[in-house]
């Protein structure tokens, strides 16, 4: 019977309240956050299709400056204006700024483009309005016939035109050599 007495005052305190004090007193927490499962954000222009993320996990922490933390990695799926995929991104983790347009992917962060040539890095950032990729963290790229090895790299969120900042090494590969 005493609980019930002490939960009274506290309940007629917030039924006293107006909804503007509750407001008030709603934004007043430090952070909220939002969290799914298996999600699935999608990025379109003009009802095409241009970016498919898919996480396991995903947490959003809303204010001033909203962050979405997808902790157990991505993959972003590219499409071009035809709707044909045409490059991959994967990532052990990656951090999306909405209000600032770009997400970055960290950890075991590799993207394939069409033509099957594979960059490898440890963070990538992705620039989603002018639509390019860039690191100047260490950077191997593999193609048919050469790797490329090198710090930094900018190119489109495509991957098809891109350029190493600073290359340390090329080693040609012949066609027995895989």
């Amino acid at each position: 019977m005493r609980r019930l007495l002490v939960l009274l005052p506290v309940l007629a305190w917030a039924c006293s309240n107006s909804d503007e004090k509750l407001q008030q007193f709603v934004a007043g927490k430090e952070m909220q956050q939002e969290t799914g499962r298996d999600v699935t954000l999608i990025y379109s222009d003009s009802a095409v299709i241009k970016v498919r993320i898919t996480a396991p996990l995903m947490v959003r922490s809303p204010g001033e400056d909203p962050v979405t933390d997808m902790p157990e990695g991505i993959r972003a799926l590219f499409f071009d204006s035809d709707g044909r995929e045409n490059s991959i991104l994967t990532a052990n983790r990656a951090i999306q700024y909405p209000n600032r347009g770009i997400m970055e992917a960290h950890g075991n962060v590799v993207v394939v483009n069409e033509v099957g040539d594979t960059m490898y890095t440890e963070k990538l950032i992705w620039e989603e309005k002018s639509e390019r990729i860039y690191t100047d963290q260490y950077v191997r790229i593999i193609r048919p016939d050469e790797i490329i090895y090198g710090d930094g790299m900018e190119s489109n969120q495509n991957f098809t035109k891109y350029k190493i900042l600073n290359i340390r090494g090329t080693i040609a590969l012949n066609e027995e050599v895989e």
